[in-house]
């Protein structure tokens, strides 16, 4: 499989696609950042078994630079919270619409979901429909949905869809299992990013300063409402740590989801030196004494660098008061989820402010002890998410399928 060539907008008509040669055809959807580094991961997996797979369907800039021929870009309908999603109506609606109609005139050898479920489910949904009328299109979805937070529900939706489950926390496995689900725990695809940086960071790379010059990471999310929730708050808590170490450095390492403008103007208000940074995730936070880090994906990123760090999330508040009485695990960080313990500092909603955040910081960095345990924690966390090769094993099992 070879990358598309280069289109202004990134996407692809159906007759676009249709005209491309391929052995197979898979359709394949995600919409997460975290979702599309994933999804990229594996599409060069696939590729590497089987050259003239074809994939197609909605994905970001990581599975477009892979090869995917994009319906739509994950970009156009990513949103977060239950208000959110209601303004976006329109446009989720039609990526739908788009999608059913790939599927009658493509008919996909393969469905895979990444994730995603709200959308996902719809996907799901509508190829079961279509498959009764022409042919099953078998579905294999890979990254399960948070249902041991809430919803659990959706165990039983997927149960009645999923010709394959595979989940990347080994926790997961026994919930679907119990469904009946043919599901497997093949490891963390984070794994093999992380082995590939410290390959090539090895003996290079930031170096962890510590003592009163700390280096400290701010990681307020990849999305522009993420951004709105939570820089102001980190910049804060950043100028406060400042007073305490006046010899402290901060650094952004901007997610590819966001652009320079999305954090110039909470920037423009403070009087630090913060630096912002492209495409630097992994050596930003390797070389990172400590890492403020908006929850998700990015957690347990940071705990596998084995880089101390304290949690934070703001929602809509609507959206928050919802999820208070749906939500039921003791924890909101992945991290402390899967220690089963509190490992790091989590901050939620209104807890979110610059003392908070600046008060948990100071105490981290000020106590070697603190920063021994929490260190051990995370290297027995990252010992629970398994070896690298994740990405190859789900490979493996895609190509029973094609």
């Amino acid at each position: 499989m070879t990358s598309p060539p280069d289109k202004l907008d990134g996407k692809y008509g159906i007759d676009e696609i249709k005209a491309h040669v391929a052995k197979k055809r898979v359709l394949i959807v995600a919409g997460e950042a975290s979702g599309d580094q994933y999804g990229a991961e594996l599409m060069r997996e696939v590729a590497a078994l089987s050259p003239d797979t074809l994939f197609f369907g909605v994905g970001g800039s990581k599975m477009r630079d892979a090869g995917l021929l994009a319906l739509v870009r994950s970009e156009e309908i990513t949103v977060v919270g239950l208000v959110e999603v209601v303004k976006h109506l329109k446009t989720i609606k039609g990526a739908l619409d788009l999608l059913k109609e790939s599927m009658r005139a493509l008919k996909p050898d393969l469905i895979v979901l990444i994730d995603f479920p709200d959308f996902n489910f719809r996907v799901a949904d509508a190829a079961v429909k279509l498959g009764k009328d022409g042919g099953k299109m078998p579905i294999f979805y890979y990254i399960s949905p948070q249902v041991w937070a809430w919803r659990r529900g959706r165990v039983k939706t997927i149960a009645r869809f999923a010709d394959k489950m595979v989940v990347i926390f080994p926790f997961e496995v026994n919930i679907y299992r119990e469904a009946g689900v043919d599901v497997e725990f093949l490891g963390h695809p984070l794994m093999d990013v992380v082995a590939g940086v410290e390959r090539r960071l090895k003996g290079g790379g930031d170096a962890k300063v510590g003592g009163g010059k700390p280096n400290v990471a701010l990681l307020p999310g990849s999305r522009r409402s993420e951004i709105e929730r939570h820089l102001s708050h980190l910049l804060g808590a950043s100028e406060i740590i400042k007073r305490k170490y006046p010899d402290a450095s901060f650094t952004i390492p901007l997610a590819p989801t966001l652009e320079m403008e999305d954090v110039a103007p909470y920037l423009e208000d403070t009087s630090l030196n913060v630096a912002v940074v492209k495409d630097s995730f992994h050596r930003v936070v390797r070389g990172a004494d400590i890492a403020i880090v908006s929850s998700g994906t990015a957690t347990i990123e940071t705990a596998l660098m084995g880089t101390p760090m304290v949690v934070v999330y703001r929602l809509n508040y609507l959206t928050y008061m919802i999820a208070r009485l749906l939500v039921r695990v003791d924890y909101i960080a992945m991290v402390n989820l899967v220690a089963k313990k509190r490992v790091v500092p989590e901050l939620i909603q209104s807890d979110v402010n610059a003392e908070n955040i600046a008060r948990h910081v100071i105490s981290i960095l000020s106590d070697d002890a603190v920063m021994k345990r929490m260190r051990e924690d995370l290297s027995e966390v990252r010992r629970r998410i398994g070896k690298p090769g994740a990405s190859a094993r789900v490979a493996e099992r895609i190509m029973n399928f094609l």
